[in-house]
């Protein structure tokens, strides 16, 4: 048996068969030829496209070692960044601030006041990023949200608002790595320790991202999990409105999700870390 080979062996023993998958995306991101994402019941999971060849001994090797659901170094990585916390709850911070986008069309659009839409936006505008890794709902179907690399400030806007959708990210990174400058992201906490991780093995496309926004974050759904529930609720799936809200309409801490009959779901939610910006929506 190959390096290759064992090295899959183990990740899909010890990471994804015993259910400890984040499913961040980097294993598929390091090897777009060798690992897909589906979705399946417990979320989508990677798998093999092909047979591992000793070729994909490099990119196998690195998403072992950088895999958020084998656990998460944080000390080091606090270390690595030169920001040890002075509280392991909060994690390291410069400063906290309450805040909301300036630009009311932004504010009344957006989750959370519209801060992270905001920041994106100048940093497309400023030319200090050349894209943000964003989450939209319904490109192609309206009840289901994918990762996108957003280049406009019109892409930004359509991807504002909250997903609530477990889906990766950094099965993007090739697409990160070709990009023509620095790219922001929008990251959950998984996802932003693989970028740190990643980042300090020097891997291309995590070192193209200059900016990661963590927004508010909880509790997720698993699409596939979520169909057999659809009929219950009296909503036609096929027919939700692919709007989740955290604005002023659904209140503090919480989004709802609307139909055009007039039928909605509500949601708690929470936040993330290891991120230049932690986004927290305040709460009564």
């Amino acid at each position: 048996m190959s390096q290759a080979e064992q090295l899959w062996r183990r990740l899909n023993a010890q990471v994804i068969e015993a259910g400890n998958c984040m499913h961040c995306g980097a294993c598929a991101g390091l090897n777009p030829d060798l690992v897909g994402i589906a979705d399946t019941a417990a979320g989508p999971l990677p798998h093999l496209k092909r047979p591992p060849a000793a070729s994909d001994e490099p990119g196998l090797a690195l998403a072992w070692a950088v895999c958020p659901g084998r656990g998460v170094p944080f000390p080091e990585l606090f270390d690595h960044l030169g920001a040890r916390p002075v509280s392991w709850l909060l994690g390291p911070y410069r400063a906290i601030y309450l805040g909301h986008a300036t630009e009311e069309r932004i504010r009344r659009r957006a989750a959370s006041g519209g801060v992270i839409t905001a920041l994106l936006i100048h940093l497309l505008e400023t030319g200090r990023a050349t894209a943000a890794v964003v989450v939209r709902v319904g490109l192609r179907t309206p009840e289901c949200a994918e990762a996108v690399l957003a280049r406009s400030r019109e892409e930004i806007l359509a991807a504002s608002q909250s997903a609530y959708e477990v889906l990766p990210a950094l099965h993007l990174l090739p697409e990160i790595a070709n990009s023509a400058g620095p790219v922001a992201m929008v990251a959950l906490p998984e996802q932003a320790a693989a970028v740190r991780m990643l980042q300090a093995a020097g891997n291309r496309g995590a070192c193209k991202i200059g900016f990661v926004a963590g927004p508010t974050w909880g509790r997720t759904c698993i699409a596939a999990r979520c169909a057999p529930s659809w009929p219950a609720t009296g909503l036609d799936r096929k027919r939700r409105s692919a709007r989740s809200s955290g604005g002023p309409a659904s209140g503090p801490g919480g989004f709802e999700s609307s139909w055009p009959t007039g039928g909605c779901l509500k949601r708690p939610s929470f936040t993330t870390t290891i991120s230049p910006l932690s986004i927290w929506r305040a709460t009564r």
